[in-house]
C-alpha cells in the first residue's frame, strides 16, 4: 500500500526532496535511492539497510531538515511513540508530510497498550504481535495530532478490482496515515 500511494506523489519524483525513511523496506528503498532528485537517508535502531543508527526518540538531525518521512509500521515497535512523532514533526519541514502507517484495530475505540506486558507470548495475546508494544485502536489519528500533525486517513479503494489488490497486496480495510506539518507552524515549535 505504502508504494501505491508513493506512485500518487507526484513532488516524489518532479522537485528536489529530503526523504527520511525510517526502518527501510528493501523493495521501496531500492526504488527510491534510483531516483535523482531524492536526498534518501534511510534510518534506524538495527536495520542493515539504514544509512543512520538512531533512536526515533532523539533523532540526530536539525529541525525542519526533511520534506518527508516515511515511517511504515514501526510506531507500534516504539515504546514512547508520543516521544517519536514530536520527533519526526521537529525535523519536518512546514508544509512537509510522513507517512505513519501502523496497524489499527477499529474494533478498539482506544490503543491498548500496558508497559507491565514484557514477554513475546504476553505480547502477541494482547498486541497481536510478540514485538509490538500496543494495539493501536481509532484514536491513532489523536495521537498524530497530539504530536502536533494534521492527520489524515487516506483509503486506496480497490474494490471489486482483485488483480490490483493482489498486485500491492492491499486489503480493502487497509488506511494509510499521513500527518501533515501545517505551513504556518513556525520551526521549533510543536
Amino acid at each position: 500500500m505504502l508504494w501505491l500511494y508513493l506512485a500518487t506523489q507526484k513532488e516524489l519524483f518532479e522537485r528536489e526532496l529530503k526523504l527520511l525513511h525510517i526502518a527501510p523496506e528493501p523493495g521501496i528503498r531500492a526504488r527510491l535511492r534510483r531516483q535523482p532528485n531524492l536526498q534518501y537517508t534511510g534510518a534506524g535502531l538495527d536495520s542493515a539497510l539504514a544509512d543512520v543508527r538512531l533512536d526515533l526518540c532523539r533523532l540526530p538531525f536539525p529541525t525542519g531538515h526533511f520534506d518527508a518521512v516515511l515511517c511504515n509500521h514501526v510506531l507500534e515497535h516504539v515504546l514512547d511513540d508520543g516521544a517519536a512523532l514530536l520527533e519526526l514533526h521537529r525535523v519536518l519541514r512546514p508544509g512537509g508530510w510522513a507517512c505513519l502507517q501502523s496497524p489499527v484495530n477499529d474494533g478498539l475505540a482506544r490503543t491498548v497498550e500496558d508497559p507491565g506486558t514484557y514477554g513475546p507470548r504476553e505480547r502477541e495475546q494482547a498486541f497481536g504481535q510478540w514485538d509490538h508494544v500496543r494495539q493501536y485502536g481509532r484514536d491513532y489519528p489523536d495521537r498524530i495530532r497530539a504530536a502536533g500533525f494534521r492527520a489524515e486517513a487516506v483509503r486506496l479503494d480497490v474494490q471489486g478490482d482483485e488483480a490490483q489488490a493482489a498486485t500491492y497486496g492491499l486489503m480493502s480495510d487497509e488506511v494509510l496515515y499521513i500527518g501533515f506539518r501545517d505551513e504556518r507552524t513556525p520551526l521549533g515549535e510543536g
